[in-house]
């Protein structure tokens, strides 16, 4: 993929012009800029469309970004605007290493800027962060172009653009997590190509090190991705073995320096995960294939809808990634080691997608829960990257290679009409159908080059506008009203029970009857027993799923419903509030503040977090089983059985009832009446 810069675009000296000041940067970066307003407008103009906040009644907040990213993104900034501490947290999960936490939640740059923003307009912002991750992808791309190609013009926002607008990001904007990271790719790749090829090595360490601080878990992916890369730039440029060792120790050191930087971040990170259920994996047994390759190949059409938490890989980035892409492979000036190496990596990611052992290797031995292929937007990259190739040499371009281009993506179509329909088949046809037409109009020199830019470009904007809110509609949204449940009432009952405590020097506990998200003492603000987070410790899931709470080892869960006193007890819960006024165990609670039908209780039984039991509760052990599954096992013996090894009391402290008949006339509220 070498390229060389055209005789005329040098001063006569043979040094290229660089514009100074304010005025040169915007002459001399305006693709660069056009490139990340481009995806950004269209990101946000489709917002508007579907009625976002601050347009209308609806917000991003879906899946995991309603009950987890936005709650832990809420405690993030009350962190950061109260000076907390970034190392531990009592606010969630009956407190953790918040450190840890952070490394897979929170750490990318662009959340710091919370600091800056009005509580009340967090929504609001995070929907703009992620126009301007869509944005900045788009403009990094077009850096990396730019930079490794030696090339300006519309080109760069043609091909930046598909980057930024491509289906990995539509399909999981809602996953901010991941965002930073991925938009980071191309200067990762431009690190690389400046290591490589003249020795320089800032760029390259500090963005590998900021993707993997961002997301530790994508940032594996760019790492691998840099692997890759190493491969394939000494199979195009082999210059001897003398000059492949030393470009390997470059690597290897500079690697090595970026990983170091980001050891704060991911040392706490690697042994909270040892503590997580993810910790224990079994290699596969077997191998197997998720989808017949037709399924995979119609993936890359126009306007395909993208999956949002399960399915196939989002791995589609425009008409023109098909079609010049391509083109790249009948391209002349193209070495064959790079044609070569190119069908090789996009093969192998391909067969990444569907093989289940790869698939599992790629991410870090482990099997995803929902959301797989989350390494899919590797894939976008490097067809973006020889599509933009070969359209730099359209100029040199044959009859026979436009031919090759429509060929081959009528080919892409065909099949995929046996696995495909609607949008994505005629929307691609049509997309193809005009960039032949331009390219060979272009090529028989009807027109000059700067139609044919201006076309593409065109073409582009209108798929970044109908791809953004396929994608929008396609995630989905949830209304702005009664998030966080209650507003206001919520608040007030929280500063009152804050009040009631406020010269408390013991540690305590509160919790919601009934939760709105599995997050809500993030959401909240106050130090409660649920948790939902991919660095639970599954040893507190299993207790507490033994003692009466609700928990899912495998969805790295558990979450509090109002329980027995004993719970209530041990788990230091002092509060308990009512955002719907009901609530039972009205014996060992009592209300202490009402606002409307909101009510907080106050737990007649409370104690210390720190308290004195008999040794033999070190005697208490978990029950052995398979996972999630119970056999016979009854929280209310354990509940029994930890409270006398505690107090040395030898009787049950929970009564089984046994029901003569049950009322379920009211069932649709949730109750039963038990007659005994």
């Amino acid at each position: 993929m070498s390229a060389k810069i055209k005789k005329n675009t040098l001063p006569p000296n043979g040094k290229t012009l660089i514009k100074r000041g304010l005025t040169g940067f915007f002459s001399n970066n305006a693709f660069v800029l056009i490139s990340f307003f481009v995806p950004l407008l269209a990101m946000l103009l489709c917002f508007a469309i579907r009625n976002f906040a601050p347009f209308g009644d609806q917000q991003i907040l879906v899946v995991d970004l309603w009950h987890q990213y936005y709650p832990f993104l809420v405690d993030f900034q009350d962190k950061l605007v109260s000076g907390q501490s970034l190392l531990y947290s009592w606010s969630n999960g009956l407190g953790g290493n918040y450190l840890a936490l952070m490394s897979y939640y929170t750490a990318s740059p662009i959340n710091f800027l919370t600091a800056l923003v009005p509580a009340e307009y967090l929504i609001e912002f995070l929907m703009l962060s992620v126009c301007v991750d869509v944005g900045c992808a788009a403009g990094f791309m077009s850096i990396f172009l730019k930079k490794t190609f030696h090339r300006d013009g519309l080109p760069l926002v043609i091909f930046s653009a598909g980057y930024g607008c491509c289906a990995f990001f539509m399909g999981y904007y809602w996953n901010i997590i991941w965002l930073n990271t991925v938009a980071m790719l191309p200067l990762v790749a431009l690190g690389m190509v400046m290591l490589w090829r003249e020795k320089r090595f800032c760029l390259f360490t500090f963005s590998l090190a900021l993707s993997v601080i961002a997301n530790y878990y994508v940032g594996l992916f760019a790492c691998i991705f840099v692997a890759l890369g190493f491969i394939g730039y000494s199979i195009m440029y082999w210059n001897g073995i003398k000059d492949f060792v030393a470009r390997l120790g470059r690597t290897a050191l500079f690697s090595a320096l970026a990983l170091m930087l980001t050891a704060f971040m991911t040392i706490p990170a690697y042994y909270a995960l040892g503590l997580t259920y993810s910790a224990n994996n079994t290699f596969p047994s077997y191998w197997n294939m998720y989808y017949n390759w037709s399924e995979l190949m119609s993936q890359t059409l126009d306007f395909v809808k993208p999956s949002t938490k399960e399915n196939l890989p989002n791995i589609a980035c425009g008409a023109a990634a098909i079609y010049f892409g391509i083109i790249y492979l009948s391209t002349k000036k193209i070495l064959w080691r790079a044609k070569g190496f190119a069908v090789a990596l996009l093969a192998f990611l391909t067969v990444s997608f569907n093989v289940n052992v790869l698939d599992y290797m790629w991410h870090g031995f482990h099997f995803t829960n929902m959301i797989p292929h989350r390494f899919a937007y590797l894939f976008s990259f490097v067809l973006l990257t020889i599509a933009f190739r070969a359209y730099t040499l359209i100029e040199n371009a044959k009859i026979w290679d436009v031919l090759i281009g429509l060929f081959g993506s009528v080919m892409l179509i065909v099949i995929s009409t046996t696995v495909k329909a609607g949008a994505p088949l005629w929307g691609t046809s049509i997309m193809i159908a005009l960039l032949f037409t331009a390219t060979l109009l272009y090529v028989y020199r009807i027109y000059p080059k700067i139609v044919l830019d201006l076309i593409c470009f065109a073409l582009v904007c209108a798929e970044c506008i109908i791809t953004c809110y396929i994608g929008i509609t396609e995630v989905g949204s949830t209304g702005t009203s009664n998030y966080p449940e209650g507003e206001e009432k919520t608040a007030d009952i929280i500063r009152a029970m804050d009040s009631f405590e406020e010269n408390t020097t013991d540690m305590w506990r509160a919790e919601m009857t009934n939760t709105q998200t599995l997050n809500d003492a993030s959401l909240n603000d106050y130090n409660g027993v649920s948790q939902f987070s991919s660095m639970s410790n599954v040893s507190v899931t299993k207790f507490l799923e033994e003692f009466g709470g609700q928990g899912w080892q495998g969805g790295n869960r558990y979450s509090y419903h109002e329980s027995t006193p004993v719970m209530n007890t041990f788990l230091n819960v002092k509060y308990l509030i009512s955002r719907n006024g009901t609530y039972g165990n009205g014996d060992y609670v009592s209300p202490v503040y009402q606002n409307g039908n909101e009510v907080l209780l106050k737990n007649n039984y409370y104690v210390p977090m720190g308290f004195v039991t008999d040794e033999a509760l070190l005697d208490y052990t978990l029950e052995e089983r398979d996972g999630d599954v119970f056999s016979d096992l009854n929280p209310f013996d354990k509940e029994n059985e930890f409270f006398s090894l505690a107090t040395g009391v030898d009787e049950d402290v929970m009564e089984v009832i046994e029901p003569i008949g049950v009322n379920t006339s009211d069932g649709n509220n949730g109750y039963v009446t038990i007659n005994r």
